[in-house]
């Protein structure tokens, strides 16, 4: 048995390995394509579907020979940022060249990753280059760079290597990411998202908005408006399908459903302008897919994978102590009934997407968090606007709203930990003029120990609030 080295690094390989690894290929969609490969491929297949790569002829066809040493049961290890990450075992071998521009398209040098095999098994590892370096004894240095079989020893080497590692999950490798906001900035940073159509106008695939695809949990995004880094956020949930959100008058011409991705941003209060920095950045700059040109100006595009070193680099130009931005969530609402929410996921007249983007909802997660912080910008009584201390709550409760009301943005308010339980069960609602109701049945003790001032007057709300409002004072306030 042998053991391949497969770098998957570069921004290319990581959304392969998204594509065709993490979530494996339907193979019944291929069929025509497959020709006699496709009755081999269907018996090594799960449930129909199967993890697939597959590596280019090289330069002078350099990968052909490597490629051929491979055999079915041999195991292949991925490595990107000085990390072996996963391994899988082949169970398949064959050619395609058709079917690889289907998955992946075509590289700068206008080939593609036609020498194709299937993988099962795919587990996740956590293994250093150093660690790996000794198993099958290779040079300190080693990078791993270009694809290798190894020999007999060395196999040997990896295979007891990755036998005696357990997977931590917890210790997944951050990778870093740079967008380009013009007018969504103060959308998307305000309201803790991405959002990016999923095609250019004329149909065709955009890379910049593929990389959405790619965000996963804990990844760091800078973003990027008028010539600074200006925010600095956590990826909070790989990216789902759903509707434009309200940019008003940006995006007017985007498709109306799109990637959208949770991100947790920290406005910076020192922005700064990498431009003034290009000596040390440019050399860390992507060869493709660059985020500055090389002048030091923003790229006219959206999404960009950017290196750890860069990454690194830009965290210290920013100043931002490190525990601003790692595991920045809002705490969500888990008060509302379950009963509605399996009413929805039995609903047969609703997009998989859709019902999750409702039941997310619920929680004040997804679309509906980053609706509400459009027109709620901190709790209306206590003044906090620290969203790690803030509920996006409905006003209107979940289970009463229609599918509209359930992610509509006026139809929440940020509210303190403490406040959210007082408006959740209907100790206290507010006036359209802005003063605060109170129970009959609320303990004032409550009220005094929280130190709550129910003499305030907490703000205009805007018309479809108002008529939220109307329907939490009638039904969930508890007037007796």
């Amino acid at each position: 048995m042998s053991v391949a080295i497969q770098p998957a690094g570069s921004p290319a390989s990581r959304e392969h390995y998204f594509d065709t690894v993490e979530n494996p290929v339907k193979i019944s969609q291929y069929e025509k394509l497959l020709g006699e490969d496709f009755a081999s491929l269907q018996k090594v297949s799960k449930n129909g579907t199967t993890a697939l790569w597959g590596i280019t002829p090289g330069t002078n066809n350099a990968n052909v020979n490597k490629y051929k040493k491979l055999t079915i049961g041999d195991i292949v290890i991925f490595t990107r940022d000085k990390t072996a990450f996963a391994s899988a075992q082949i169970t398949y071998l064959f050619r395609n060249k058709i079917l690889a521009e289907n998955l992946w398209g075509q590289d700068n040098k206008n080939q593609t990753w036609e020498y194709m095999y299937a993988l099962s098994n795919v587990k996740n590892l956590q293994i250093s280059y150093k660690q790996l370096q000794n198993a099958i004894g290779s040079k300190v240095g080693d990078n791993f760079m270009g694809f290798r079989v190894l020999n007999e020893l060395k196999s040997q080497g990896a295979e007891k290597l990755i036998g005696m590692t357990v997977p931590k999950k917890h210790l997944e490798i951050v990778n870093y990411w740079w967008v380009n906001q013009g007018q969504t900035y103060d959308f998307e940073v305000e309201g803790d998202f991405l959002w990016s159509p999923k095609e250019s106008k004329d149909g065709s695939r955009n890379q910049y908005y593929k990389n959405m695809t790619l965000l996963k949990t804990g990844d760091i995004v800078f973003s990027y408006n008028d010539k600074n880094i200006r925010a600095i956020g956590t990826v909070q949930e790989k990216a789902v399908t759903t509707a434009k959100p309200e940019f008003r008058n940006a995006g007017s011409n985007w498709s109306e459903t799109g990637w959208y991705v949770e991100v947790s941003f920290n406005k910076l209060s020192n922005p700064f302008e990498p431009k003034k920095y290009l000596k040390e950045i440019k050399p860390l700059l992507p060869d493709k897919y660059s985020p500055l040109d090389k002048n030091g100006d923003g790229t006219q595009a959206y999404l960009f994978g950017i290196s750890n070193e860069l990454g690194k680099l830009l965290l210290d130009f920013s100043k931002l102590p490190k525990e601003e931005f790692v595991q920045n969530r809002i705490v969500i609402d888990e008060s509302l009934d379950d009963q509605h929410e399996n009413e929805i996921l039995q609903k047969t007249s609703l997009k998989p997407r859709e019902k999750e983007q409702l039941v997310k909802s619920r929680r004040g997660q997804g679309i509906f968090k980053s609706n509400v912080k459009h027109f709620e910008k901190s709790c209306r009584v206590t003044g906090i606007t620290n969203k790690k201390h803030l509920i996006a709550s409905h006003i209107k409760p979940w289970r009463f709203s229609n599918d509209t009301e359930k992610i509509d943005g006026e139809n929440g308010l940020m509210l303190s930990y403490h406040i959210d339980h007082l408006f959740d069960k209907g100790f206290i609602t507010f006036l359209e003029n802005g003063k605060i109701m109170l129970s009959p049945i609320l303990d004032l003790k409550v009220v005094s120990a929280w130190g709550i001032n129910t003499e305030i007057n907490v703000g205009k709300f805007t018309k479809k609030q108002t008529e939220y409002l109307k329907f939490h004072r009638e039904n969930i306030f508890k007037s007796s």
